[in-house]
């Protein structure tokens, strides 16, 4: 008899080989389960062990790091510390990460700056340090340690950067081809994956991958608003190249490096906490998957997911980062803050058979009378339940028909003729307001503790009938109605076209007034080319028989000012030239601009060389500080006539031996290229009519101009979408600002 029951009346054996127990008090129900899972420094075997680490050795036997210290559990489950002389002896801390090199010899980090080389007969320990120049000030965690197949280099992963061993000298040292990627140097290091293309390093700012031959070659951040990485836990790579990828609070990943297309699971998708250690695979097409809460077995097809705790099992709900391994077998092993789970994945489990569900309620609420009126009956016979305008909210109450763990149950929904997804919870209870008029099909399914899923739905028929506004007699009498309506609209609306026309028609004459004001543009603009034109080209006539002339009465001197003065008229003319035809063409024709991504470092580049002559014969430095990685979106063409207008300004007004400096910012999206120069600057009143049309000045070399530079160049940034600012005072130099959208990098391959 049962303690605190009376009159034990009958015992049977249910579906799934649960034992009830029918007292005189009720029912009580036994769950037989047989436990997959060996369990090794639980409480349950003496002992409570936080583990991290873990490892098999070649004689087969079980190495696993702990926060008290490095256990060695033999074949015959014999647990014993690891070596004579205590590996964790004061001074060392407690172990992380472990490797297995081919002569059996063990690598062990620990939480401190050192790393561990175990002898592979006694485990005796030999101390590796971090290389004495780097100056370690604080103690640095040694988490994880791999030796890769192609350069054979043993890598360690630390709570701050990537380090290799030095065989030379023995010492740890900082990975530093970084290539450009320098968060890593500020990164934790939690799982190293060798591919056969290269290494991948999962860390707490996204992956980095790494070829050992050439180093850093990218790094990839999973993030949609780029201001803050995923944390990368474990990574596993399928035999189609994709990785799945273990994150700290945000599920479970499926990436491919090839295309950048990427899956995503949390607890929305069934998981039972976004929190993930490791995935690994077994024979079965199932990834088994340790996280902060449970133990979660996916088959990669169906996508379903099972969950195990510590009812199925386990030794505890949490597992713990590093505490994973696989052996040859395919045996899966599995740490957590109480111990350890073996398991072989491939093992067949107890078959249960298949939860069904129960519709236990309907209840729908008219407004009418106020109360919940009982629908279950009319779904019980199968038939259509019928709703009306007055039946304004309805709920369902369901349940499965298991009783291993029923709080763990969870639930799908989807209503045909209006949803196309399932939605998933936990709640056995759905609550509707009113839907839209229409018959709908409420389908039901439910998913048990053990993850299994029903084989059969719950299937709700509902019919909300329309109400007799909606039906097609009171329909076409509202037609009618709406059609007399409309004849006294179009009359409004007839007078109200009459006074868009009346509107139109001004628009139309102040059209006109802009062509107009455009024609005498290009009348000014034809008068300045006959006049600007005219004498510079006229100063080339008859130069063959000055040159002669010079030469033949050996005037070098004279022909020497000569030569100087055409150089002049030259580079006047085509900076004339470069300035006023582009933007005239701009104004008359408003082409198109072909923007485009590109990076900003080449095109100043070019800028610098196409005025590097006039620096030169000033002795002026043209410093450009913009680093390669900045990349804007602009039409080239248009950046290059604006940087070049804005350079030969710099160089124009600063006097000999003086220096243009050339950077970059950032500022709400945007790009900002800062060109800068200590010339004679602007004066206040010049600063204001800096924009006008054909202003000109002298430069401190007696340089002239035409004055359409500046007009030119903020003409050309507003129609890429930008701006152009100009900020100076008289006698201290002048700051152009030229603001333009940020272009992004072409995809690393």
């Amino acid at each position: 008899m049962l303690k605190g029951q009376s009159g034990l009346k009958d015992i049977y054996k249910d579906k799934n080989n649960n034992l009830w127990s029918i007292t005189g008090d009720g029912a009580q129900v036994t769950v037989i389960k047989k436990n997959k899972f060996e369990k090794y420094l639980d409480v349950q075997h003496g002992t409570r062990k936080s583990t991290r680490g873990l490892i098999k050795t070649k004689e087969g036997h079980l190495l696993v790091n702990s926060y008290s210290g490095t256990f060695l559990i033999t074949k015959d489950t014999t647990i014993r510390m690891a070596t004579r002389d205590s590996i964790f002896k004061k001074g060392y801390w407690y172990g992380m990460g472990l490797w297995e090199d081919k002569d059996g010899s063990m690598w062990s980090g620990i939480h401190g700056s050192y790393l561990l080389h175990l002898d592979s007969s006694d485990y005796k320990v030999n101390i590796v340090q971090f290389d004495p120049s780097l100056k370690i000030q604080r103690p640095l965690d040694t988490h994880v340690i791999y030796r890769d197949n192609n350069s054979h280099t043993l890598w360690v992963g630390t709570q701050k950067g990537l380090y290799y061993l030095n065989e030379k000298n023995g010492y740890l040292e900082l990975y530093r081809i970084v290539n450009g990627y320098n968060r890593i140097y500020n990164a934790d290091i939690y799982h190293i994956h060798e591919s056969k293309e290269c290494l991948w390093i999962a860390t707490s700012d996204g992956i980095f991958n790494l070829s050992p031959g050439q180093g850093l070659l990218g790094h990839f951040t999973f993030s949609e608003t780029g201001d803050r990485s995923k944390e990368i836990r474990h990574i596993y790579e399928d035999d189609d190249g994709w990785l799945w990828l273990s994150t700290k609070g945000e599920g479970l990943i499926h990436w491919n490096p090839k295309d950048m297309t990427m899956e995503q699971w949390t607890t929305a998708d069934g998981l039972s906490n976004n929190t993930i250690h490791a995935v690994y695979a077994d024979s079965s097409n199932n990834l088994w998957i340790p996280t902060n809460h449970g133990l979660n077995k996916m088959n990669r097809d169906s996508r379903q997911i099972q969950i195990y705790l510590e009812e199925d099992g386990l030794t505890n709900n949490e597992f713990n980062w590093l505490s994973h391994y696989q052996d040859e077998h395919g045996v899966l092993y599995f740490g957590g803050i109480n111990g350890i789970i073996a398991f072989d994945p491939n093992e067949k489990e107890q078959q249960n058979a298949f939860p069904e569900i129960v519709i236990l309620k309907i209840d729908v609420l008219n407004k009418s009378s106020g109360k919940f009126i009982p629908k279950i009956a009319t779904y019980q016979r199968g038939e259509q339940i019928k709703l009306t305008a007055n039946d304004i909210y309805f709920n369902i109450s369901y349940t499965l028909d298991n009783l291993s763990n029923p709080d763990n149950n969870r639930y799908a929904y989807k209503i045909d003729g209006l949803e196309k997804e399932w939605n998933y919870t936990q709640d056995n209870t759905l609550k509707f307001g009113r839907l839209p008029y229409g018959k709908y099909s409420i389908r039901i399914i439910g998913q048990s503790s053990n993850g299994e899923w029903t084989t059969r739905e719950a299937n709700i028929a509902l019919h909300f009938v329309k109400p007799f506004y909606l039906t097609l007699p009171f329909i076409l009498l509202l037609i009618l109605g709406l059609v007399s309506l409309g004849v006294i609209i179009l009359k409004r609306r007839t007078a109200i076209l009459e006074q868009r026309n009346i509107e139109l028609t001004s628009q139309v004459e102040l059209r006109t007034k802009e062509l107009e004001e455009l024609s005498r543009f290009k009348d000014k603009l034809l008068g300045i080319l006959s006049h600007d034109l005219k004498g510079p080209i006229s100063s080339f006539r008859n130069l063959g028989a000055k040159v002669k002339y010079l030469m033949k009465n050996k005037e070098w001197d004279t022909l020497y000012k000569m030569a100087d003065q055409i150089e002049s008229r030259t580079t006047n003319l085509d900076n004339l030239l470069s300035n006023l035809l582009p933007w005239a063409l701009a104004q008359i024709r408003n082409p198109k601009l072909n923007k485009s991504d590109f990076q900003l470092s080449g095109i100043i580049n070019q800028s610098i060389d196409e005025v590097n002559e006039n620096a030169r014969q000033k002795k002026i430095t043209i410093i450009n500080a913009i680093n390669s990685d900045v990349y804007i979106n602009a039409d080239r063409q248009s950046v290059l006539i604006i940087i070049r207008n804005i350079l030969s300004n710099a160089i124009k007004f600063t006097p000999l031996n003086g220096i243009v400096n050339i950077s970059s910012s950032y500022d709400k999206g945007k790009v900002v290229i800062i060109m800068e120069d200590r010339g004679v600057g602007i004066d206040t009143e010049a600063l204001e009519r800096i924009y006008s049309d054909f202003q000109s000045s002298i430069g401190t070399a007696g340089e002239k101009g035409h004055g359409l530079g500046l007009k030119l160049s903020r003409d050309l940034a507003i129609s890429n979408g930008g701006n152009l600012l100009i900020e100076s005072k008289k006698g201290s130099g002048t700051k152009a600002m030229l603001v333009l959208d940020k272009g992004n990098a072409p995809e690393e391959m």
